[in-house]
């Protein structure tokens, strides 16, 4: 039996600051994912290696004979959005400080629409599935309304399990950006960056689990993603504000104080944020990424939804986010 058949999909990624970092946390427990199920027994073993289950006289799992036409009804076209997104580690430690700080605060974001991973299938072939994940901006508040960035997509490639065709994971680690806040106005601050006011998430594995009717993902699983170290310092948050991201207040170009030039007195370094919320110590940076420069580890849960509105629209073309 494929000892990998069960679990998923990414993180997104220590966004701190993706979350806005305001600090009026509701403690209340968030639901985190099941634990994997225990690795079956070995068979037993011989000179001549470990013995077939024909054999030994069984029959095989049937987990190794999958429903050939389970979740057949993944669609090109289709969008989605995470609906849900919690820190389960951060730089390999599930009790670090941060995570269930981290956790509450995506879920603020989430729920404000000011934190959107959405992606669309752009093809179906036999067991591999192709989507473009990018990240999209709130509408007006209160509305429910999101509008994609397209400067902040990327293309992934996922396999079904050969044991069960409605469970999905990453052809190989890669990159994706996250941006939080308003077309305007963003919860980050990072003028600098390769894609501007998004955070950079490195080598990301994503598994998950489609429903039974195609209108869901749950049992999603981002496991050691890589927030890249030189990053850290390049952005910026505004902590301590909490209400929408219009209370972040517009960027200054002409601003240029406590490590956040470009950005205004809201916003503070995410690198000395870190150090002050991890007692003084320099977050471990145990994920390299492929290059082999340092970066801090990140696990999360997370759970999917049809985006049954369709393509959301473009952002409007002054957006922060354009250079």
């Amino acid at each position: 039996m494929d000892r990998h058949c069960a679990r998923l999909l990414m993180i997104p990624a220590l966004l701190l600051m993706a979350a806005g970092c305001a600090f009026d946390i509701d403690e209340s427990p968030n639901r985190l994912p099941e634990p994997r199920p225990p690795l079956p027994d070995m068979a037993p073993v011989t000179d001549g290696g470990p013995l077939s289950d024909g054999e030994l006289g069984v029959d095989p799992p049937d987990a190794c004979v999958p429903d050939p036409s389970a979740c057949d009804c993944v669609q090109v076209g289709d969008w989605f959005r995470f609906t849900a997104l919690a820190p389960t580690s951060l730089a390999g430690d599930p009790g670090h400080p941060l995570v269930v700080t981290l956790r509450n605060l995506w879920a603020r974001d989430i729920d404000r629409y000011e934190l959107n991973v959405i992606f669309v299938i752009t093809a179906v072939d036999g067991d591999r599935i192709s989507l473009r994940v990018m990240n999209a901006a709130r509408g007006e508040l209160g509305t429910g309304e999101i509008c994609r960035l397209p400067e902040t997509a990327v293309d992934l490639d996922f396999v079904r399990d050969p044991c069960d065709r409605c469970t999905v994971r990453m052809e190989r680690p890669q990159r994706i950006n996250i941006y939080a806040g308003t077309p305007e106005i963003p919860r980050n601050c990072a003028p600098r960056l390769d894609v501007l006011h998004a955070i950079p998430v490195n080598r990301i594995q994503l598994e998950a689990k489609i429903a039974p009717d195609c209108s869901a993902l749950t049992e999603g699983f981002a496991h050691a993603a890589s927030i890249p170290r030189a990053a850290l310092p390049e952005i910026c948050t505004c902590p301590g504000l909490s209400g929408p991201a219009e209370n972040c207040g517009q960027l200054d170009p002409a601003f240029d104080e406590n490590g956040c030039g470009g950005c205004n007195q809201n916003f503070q370094n995410l690198e000395t944020l870190m150090l002050a919320l991890n007692g003084g110590q320099p977050v471990p940076t145990e994920c390299p990424d492929e290059d082999g420069t340092p970066g801090v580890c990140i696990d999360a849960a997370f759970d999917g939804a049809r985006w049954e509105m369709g393509e959301p629209p473009l952002c409007p073309e002054d957006r922060v986010s354009l250079p």
